[in-house]
């Protein structure tokens, strides 16, 4: 916690055990996702939430937890759907967002451990935009133009966040251009070349030490 410090108590209506219940989460595992995202500290007895932090948070944590509580009523906060919500809720605290808005240019980047990805132009900004705020996104473009890249990355992201367990690697078997032909060995060993694009970005993103660790 910071110096300034402060805390504010929000009493959320109509008490409801079932929504209260998908708004903290198991073992109110929610909560934990809310305070580390937003670095407060939050406490409830029931329908009663007390939140403490630093006065930059705390205000924007409450809204966040209210808000919450409305869309708990119609849908499962999922830890994906809360990250999502918490993002749009924080938008304008910069220093604790993961996907930043650059105000300015309108642009977004990702941030995992070993660096920040940009998007070159408007396209690959949206396509980022449609991974984190959709269960299944498409995307449509010539070769060269990021589609399996950024995936990845946004796949990294969610996996270091704790929001995923597993990545899923899965490409359709057919050549683009490659002529791959007769390919010997098991079936890992046959999948593996249409795969190599992938393994590629996962390489570049965390490194083939990990990589290897994480398949293993």
């Amino acid at each position: 916690m910071t110096a300034k410090t402060t805390h504010q108590n929000i009493l959320l209506s109509p008490q409801d055990n079932d929504r209260l219940a998908n708004l903290c989460g198991l073992l109110d595992e929610n909560l934990r996702q809310i305070e580390s995202y937003m670095n407060v500290e939050i406490s409830n007895r029931g329908n009663a939430f007390r939140i403490k932090g630093d006065k930059n948070n705390v205000p924007s944590t409450s809204n966040l937890i209210e808000k919450l509580y409305k869309i708990s009523a119609y849908e499962e906060l999922t830890p994906k759907q809360l990250h999502m919500y918490m993002n749009k809720t924080t938008n304008d605290i910069t220093e604790k967002k993961d996907i930043d808005l650059d105000s300015e240019n309108n642009e977004i980047s990702i941030k995992v451990k070993k660096l920040t990805i940009s998007p070159k132009c408007k396209s690959q900004e949206l396509y980022i935009k449609g991974i984190f705020d959709n269960d299944l996104s498409f995307g449509v473009g010539s070769a060269g133009t990021g589609k399996t890249y950024l995936a990845v990355a946004c796949a990294i992201y969610y996996l270091e966040k704790d929001l995923v367990k597993k990545i899923f690697l899965a490409r359709p078997a057919i050549e683009a251009g490659e002529k791959l032909g007769f390919l010997p060995g098991d079936l890992s060993e046959k999948v593996n070349p249409y795969l190599q694009p992938i393994y590629d970005a996962l390489y570049e993103i965390i490194g083939y030490e990990r990589v290897t660790k994480l398949i293993e």
